[in-house]
């Protein structure tokens, strides 16, 4: 059963935001890299990426830099479309 004690937040990354908020919880308010995002984000939170390619070490996603979750509480990362994202980070 999931840990209801913590309500999960969803986060969005879009280079194209037009405005950029503080917790990036809507496209329209959406972090411009995936580090900024995942610098956000608790254990248990939901990450969606827009599709696109995105480069340089400001996108890449490592070890220990996504939170930990819990069972039943996972921590996600994802593309908006499946296969709709690429990490160029070379």
């Amino acid at each position: 059963m999931p840990d209801l004690s913590y309500a999960r937040i969803t986060r969005y990354v879009d280079p194209a935001s037009p405005n950029p908020g503080s917790g990036y919880t809507s496209w329209s308010t959406a972090a411009h890299e995936i580090s900024t995002a995942l610098s956000a984000m608790s254990g248990g939170d939901e990450l969606i990426i827009r599709d696109g390619t995105y480069t340089g070490a400001i996108n890449m996603i490592t070890a220990g830099s996504i939170p930990s979750g819990s069972i039943g509480n996972y921590t996600t990362v994802r593309a908006e479309n499946t296969m709709g994202v690429i990490l160029d980070t070379q």
